[in-house]
């Protein structure tokens, strides 16, 4: 789908439809909106009069537009109060639209945005890019496709009465473009079976398009990681017949070898049966999305090299396989991590904060300015958080405040958990340095603590997005399965430390 800034007068406008967001103090007093029941033949006005304008966040009226309009269609798309609206808001109207245009089989639309709250035209321009590529992408890979299947081929943003500047819109526009681009791309490995996307064809596809985007990539095999004394990693992939891989992507983008990047790590079981401490058979069909963290932060590496900003950034993602085999880790083993600290395994379905042991000492290895990781690390931040959030611990508060800023800035919930000695507390071992379970409460903050012991001084924040990984119902703004949370918030917070 192509995104274009439409610079022509409403009445030269060409396309298949009018994208008009309609607030609940609209009323036919304004001239835009004049012009607007004039196109639809007193449709609008009728509407307003029955009191059956839907006004509400993105509710959708559908209406036929006369010869006299520029286009044949009108979808006037509920954007609430108008005090309320932000540039984000304006990215979940035009993917709503985008989403309806879809079902009509429209082929292209041109988006009216009346800038009622002097929003930064830029900003909202990026965000109604970001959302309008989001939108269409379905998890139908595996479906025989229809013949007369339609693709939306442009949608282009009309500032109503705004003047803009033609360069930063422009600008705004090719970023929100390759932020969605990476964003699918996370999707699309997410949505993979087990049976597709095992730990090795992750690695395959990561730095096959890491190579082909300048990135430096390296995908180190089990040999590699058992010279390396990577215990905790090897320890989960050994109920497998599928090997481990350790996934690096690095960015150079200040040429110098002395600079401290930015380190993202990401959890990447590419299938989780829980191993030995099974799983209930319920919902484990979804565990194939139990590497969303780690397409996260390959996703990432994506965008950050066609952005190209002057800062180094490295991805390490953890991929393996949790299976039970008589092979397979045992819950009262003991595990000789990476780090060189003893973990005692307590469930082996508590193997993400185990392969991302191994992953997080090797990113402290790599001298960074700050670590955050991304994982699907547990039930617990659901129940605490539901779908709507992703929860946020960390050591470093003003880590934690720049990522809190990214991920309003990008549209992307987060909320900050505590981490104190009471939780470290809670996962001391007694044979070991550590265990893997902290017991039945607070387990997404015990979890977190677990991670906090191999980060060493390192400013780090963790991110269990458990909870927004995944949607498990369509929205009016994106299909229900994989939603590729956290691309958007890590480029920003790196955008904003490249400016620093």
């Amino acid at each position: 789908m192509r995104i274009e800034l439409e610079l022509k007068a409403l009445e030269e406008i060409k396309a298949d439809t009018l994208i008009v967001p309609i607030f609940k103090e609209d009323s036919l007093e304004e001239g835009l909106l004049q012009k607007i029941n004039e196109y639809s033949g007193g449709g609008l006005s009728l509407l307003l009069e029955t009191e059956e304008l839907k006004t509400k966040k993105k509710e959708i009226n559908y209406l036929y537009a006369t010869k006299e309009s520029p286009t044949p269609r009108l979808i006037l798309v509920g954007a609430g109060e108008a005090s309320k609206t932000t540039p984000h808001l304006f990215g979940q109207l035009a993917a709503t639209a985008v989403r309806f245009m879809v079902s009509k089989k429209l082929t292209s639309g041109v988006m009216l945005v009346r800038n009622l709250n002097n929003l930064d035209l830029a900003l909202t321009a990026r965000h109604i890019t970001e959302c309008s590529l989001l939108a269409p992408h379905e998890q139908n890979k595996y479906q025989k496709k229809e013949e007369n299947d339609v693709q939306i081929e442009q949608l282009s943003i009309s500032f109503h009465n705004s003047p803009v500047e033609n360069s930063l819109i422009k600008e705004a526009i090719s970023r929100g473009r390759a932020v969605a681009e990476a964003a699918n791309f996370a999707r699309d490995l997410t949505l993979e079976p087990g049976n597709k996307l095992t730990p090795k064809e992750f690695a395959r596809r990561a730095t096959e398009m890491g190579i082909a985007l300048g990135l430096e990539a390296q995908a180190i095999d089990e040999e590699e990681l058992k010279k390396m004394g990577m215990g905790a990693l090897l320890a989960v992939s050994q109920g497998s017949e599928e090997p481990a891989q350790l996934i690096v992507l690095r960015y150079r983008g200040t040429k110098s070898n002395d600079s401290q990047p930015i380190a993202l790590v990401g959890k990447g079981i590419t299938f989780d049966s829980g191993g030995i401490s099974i799983k209930p058979r319920e919902g484990m069909w979804e565990m194939k999305n139990d590497m969303a963290g780690g397409a996260t932060v390959i996703a990432t590496l994506c965008a950050i090299a066609n952005l190209k900003p002057e800062i180094d950034v490295i991805g390490v993602v953890a991929a393996s396989e949790n299976l039970p085999s008589g092979k397979a880790y045992k819950p009262g083993d003991v595990i000789k991590t990476y780090s060189g600290k003893n973990i005692e395994i307590i469930d082996t379905d508590a193997e993400g904060r185990v392969v991302l042991a191994d992953a997080l000492h090797y990113a402290v290895e790599q001298k960074p300015s700050c670590i955050i990781d991304l994982a699907t690390l547990t039930g617990a931040c659901i129940i605490a958080l539901g779908n709507h959030r992703a929860a946020m611990i960390g050591t470093d508060e003003n880590l934690m405040k720049e990522i809190r800023q990214a991920s309003e800035q990008a549209g992307e919930k987060l909320w900050p958990l505590p981490l104190n000695k009471d939780y470290q507390d809670m996962i001391k071992s007694d044979i070991a340095d550590i265990k893997n379970l902290g017991g039945r409460y607070a387990g997404a903050i015990t979890a977190a603590a677990f991670l906090r012991a191999f980060v060493g001084d390192t400013p780090w924040t963790h991110l269990d997005i458990a909870g927004t990984a995944w949607l498990e119902e369509n929205q009016p703004e994106m299909a229900k399965g994989p939603t590729g949370y956290g691309v958007r918030t890590l480029v920003e917070f790196i955008l904003c430390r490249a400016k620093k």
